[in-house]
């Protein structure tokens, strides 16, 4: 999904509970979901796939921190805590 480029799942309905994902896959997944074990039924659906609204309202909100400044983030946020504890 980093690449912008259309996605497609290949699962089996037992994988579907509740528990087993913390999103409504079946609602919130911004592809076609192939449940067959037919590999051409899959590439039929992921060349049909595209990148529209739900791709990228998925991607905003589970990837939206993919950006490359993860380590920056992160350095600012464990500075500002130690000074935080030195300070107090």
């Amino acid at each position: 999904m980093l690449l912008d480029i259309p996605v497609a799942s290949q699962a089996h309905e037992q994988l579907f509970q509740p528990s087993n994902f913390c999103f409504d896959f079946h609602a919130d997944f911004p592809g076609p979901i192939n449940s067959t074990n037919h590999v051409s039924e899959f590439m039929k659906l992921l060349r049909n796939s595209d990148t529209g609204e739900k791709y990228r309202q998925f991607k905003a909100f589970h990837l939206g921190s993919c950006d490359g400044q993860s380590r920056e983030r992160v350095t600012t946020l464990i500075e500002s805590l130690v000074a935080e504890t030195h300070s107090a």
